[in-house]
């Protein structure tokens, strides 16, 4: 079964217009582990997934046959080791801080090339059920799939409405969201994922997200009390 992108089907759409938008990578970016790999781990579906982005790369194509691989698990197997790694998600306190500051004054959303009921379930247990959560890899559980091009899609729609964006993330995947933002924002992994740190030039402006005490030369840094204040700010300047 293939399934049609967020972005063909419109599920990157704004969810209420206002003047600024923060979108958010999950896995990695609100929190440190890869909750993919661990439902993958429990599964034994590493190896095929990593297979299918090693011959095809990050590709429409590759995140349609990912969802393939997923969907060779039983239902119920699936959602029980999404229930169990969920459980086990904490967010990064500097993300608690913004986030809680922020739903009631502009629009927040997750968008994920991972497991989104695994997202929408660890927002909920940190009282944050109220940020809505574009995701979708696997076939005949989710409608959709979400590649690099529908986290782009999420920032340019709002943009068209007239909004300020933030977007926030930590790999290649979201380099083309990062690039079209109006202030992209780099999170680093465990890695200080030197793979889209090398790409940054391609994303002018980006700024560091502090989430721990590493910094990176060259990029300014940002912490949560600032991002909390460029938000609130470009949204009443967008809004005048």
């Amino acid at each position: 079964m293939s399934l049609p992108t967020a972005r063909d089907v419109g599920a990157v759409r704004p969810t209420r217009a206002t003047a600024a938008a923060l979108i958010l990578d999950a896995d990695r970016t609100l929190a440190p582990g890869d909750t993919g790999r661990a439902v993958g781990a429990i599964l034994g579906l590493n190896g095929c997934i990593r297979s299918v982005f090693e011959a095809c790369g990050y590709t429409d194509r590759a995140f349609q046959a990912v969802a393939a691989c997923w969907a060779t698990a039983p239902e119920g197997d699936y959602l029980a080791a999404v229930a169990e790694v969920a459980d086990r998600v904490a967010l990064r306190p500097a993300w608690l801080t913004v986030l809680t500051g922020l739903t009631a004054r502009c629009e927040v959303q997750v968008v994920t090339a991972g497991i989104p009921q695994v997202w929408r379930r660890a927002l909920a247990r940190h009282g944050l059920s109220g940020i809505p959560v574009v995701g979708g890899c696997r076939a005949g559980l989710d409608p959709y799939c979400v590649t690099p091009a529908c986290k782009a899609a999420a920032v340019e729609q709002r943009q068209a409405q007239g909004a300020y964006v933030v977007a926030a993330g930590d790999s290649e995947i979201d380099l083309p969201m990062l690039t079209a933002a109006d202030l992209p924002l780099f999170v680093a992994d465990a890695k200080g994922s030197p793979r889209l740190l090398a790409r940054l030039n391609e994303a002018p402006h980006t700024c560091h997200f502090v989430t721990d005490g590493r910094r990176f030369d060259g990029l300014p840094a940002l912490t949560p009390a600032e991002v909390i204040g460029r938000l609130t700010r470009e949204g009443a300047r967008h809004a005048a």
